[in-house]
């Protein structure tokens, strides 16, 4: 029944998209349809990419196709249209929080911190950005510079702790936070235990 009801949307959209082949806000719409069909992501992406080819100041085009391309591990391209989305929408906190996660991934921990703390200027509870945090902290370690490792997984631990807060009821049972905390327990430990070995041996 939702099928058939989807059907005729899609067809529409086709006609419409005959129609008027350069509108690249039925080019995203298009990318939005096919991203929701299983199996039709390389179709959406090719559906984005045009939207922006036609408008490049087309920021919601740049951030669907950035999501898309951070998932797949494309870092590099994802940070670029998130840096062009957050020179579009500057007030928007959902493009720091993204231009955050593609900064992690490519390791450029101190602008992903910024980016974060952006997104927490705009928008004081914001969730998503504390998790991103957390993740950023855990992930670089004592590679954050100007943090020891035992420091950086403290802050990871009270941005998880802060993100499970704010999320309240929304936070799903099997929320992957909850790993993340009882790994950091477990890291946090065994890196209090070498240093204190350490200090030993020195002393």
């Amino acid at each position: 029944r939702s099928q058939a009801r989807g059907a005729p949307a899609g067809s529409i959209l086709d006609q419409a998209l005959e129609l008027v082949p350069n509108g690249a806000q039925l080019h995203y719409l298009d990318g939005e349809r096919l991203k929701a069909e299983p199996g039709r992501l390389r179709e959406a992406l090719a559906a984005y990419e045009k939207a922006v080819q036609l408008r490049p100041d087309y920021a919601e085009a740049r951030m669907a196709l950035g999501i898309q391309m951070l998932a797949g591990g494309n870092y590099q391209d994802a940070l670029t249209h998130f840096q062009a989305a957050a020179a579009l929408v500057p007030t928007l906190p959902a493009v720091h929080v993204n231009l955050g996660d593609a900064y992690r991934a490519t390791e450029q921990w101190t602008e992903s911190q910024t980016a974060y703390r952006q997104a927490l200027a705009l928008q004081e509870k914001l969730p998503e950005a504390h998790y991103g945090l957390g993740l950023l902290f855990l992930t670089a370690g004592g590679g954050f510079p100007g943090l020891d490792e035992l420091t950086a997984y403290e802050k990871a631990v009270d941005e998880f702790k802060t993100y499970r807060a704010q999320m309240g009821a929304r936070l799903s049972k099997d929320d992957q936070s909850e790993e993340y905390l009882r790994d950091l327990d477990r890291m946090i430990q065994r890196t209090r235990r070498r240093l204190e070995r350490e200090q030993g041996e020195s002393s």
